[in-house]
């Protein structure tokens, strides 16, 4: 795959959006594991990507956009070696009728995580912001899960298109289609956006269904936004004292959302 690196690799341009996530859709089923995890050589061991962050570059100009009309998660890989991780998610954002913006989510380890913590002074690693609702799907259940198993999570038999044969298919991205115009109104307080990848266990046994489960994290907050932590509609978005999760994004394939009734 051949990828652009610069100083300014915060800007995912059109021919990197596509690269990266023609990229995914072309690996080999038993190389996806190895993108979630990275080496240390000093030690020998392998370390599980935590969490994927919206790097601070682009948070402001996250915020400023007008108005948000529609989220995407589309999963995508990007170029390196077995010390990095390279499973990299991109949040496209839909806005103004067809305008777009596209917005690469860092990935980081558990030691990435607290290495950052002991920099700033505080803060919290993933385990420890996941609602106690979540903590079994989001934390425990992926972190747990042998490395041989990820490989099957993305995958589920059916039809990518209605006109297909049903086969073995990939999912490609997952859609927020419910209350966007919530997440829309949370941005003037917002300090930062993660993606947490999570495992639902109910599901990993279901041939037609894809059992890898990433939750959108909306870092706010929480004291100017108390007035909204009653919104909770559940099934759709949990409440932290100062996050708001966006549940249970749609998969597609295989469960695209049809166009007429977005």
């Amino acid at each position: 795959m051949k990828d652009v690196i610069t100083q300014k690799d915060e800007v995912i341009t059109p021919e990197i959006f596509e690269s990266r996530t023609e990229e995914w859709c072309r690996e080999d089923v038993l190389k996806l594991a190895h993108h979630f995890h990275k080496f240390e050589k000093a030690k020998g061991q392998y370390h599980r990507v935590a969490r994927f962050d919206m790097k601070q570059g682009n948070l402001e100009e996250f915020k400023a956009i007008e108005k948000i009309e529609k989220l995407t998660v589309f999963l995508s890989l990007k170029e390196g070696y077995r010390e990095k991780l390279t499973f990299s998610p991109i949040l496209k954002v839909i806005y103004d009728g067809n305008k777009s913006k596209e917005y690469e989510l860092k990935p980081k380890t558990k030691l990435d995580i607290e290495r950052e913590r002991r920099e700033i002074g505080g803060g919290k690693i993933a385990a420890e912001i996941v609602p106690d609702t979540f903590k079994e799907m989001i934390c425990k259940n992926w972190e747990d899960a042998e490395i041989h198993i990820i490989d099957d999570l993305f995958h589920c038999w059916g039809k990518k298109d209605p006109e297909d044969e049903e086969s073995i298919i990939r999912v490609e991205r997952f859609e927020i289609d419910r209350m966007v115009e919530y997440i829309d109104g949370l941005r003037d307080s917002l300090l930062g956006v993660s993606l947490y990848p999570g495992i639902d266990m109910n599901k990993f046994n279901k041939k037609n269904m894809i059992s890898f489960t990433p939750v959108l994290g909306f870092q706010i907050d929480g004291s100017q936004n108390k007035e909204k932590s009653g919104f909770g509609l559940k099934g759709v978005f949990e409440f932290a004292s100062n996050e708001v999760f966006a549940e249970y994004l749609t998969p597609c394939p295989p469960t695209c959302v049809p166009p007429s009734v977005r």
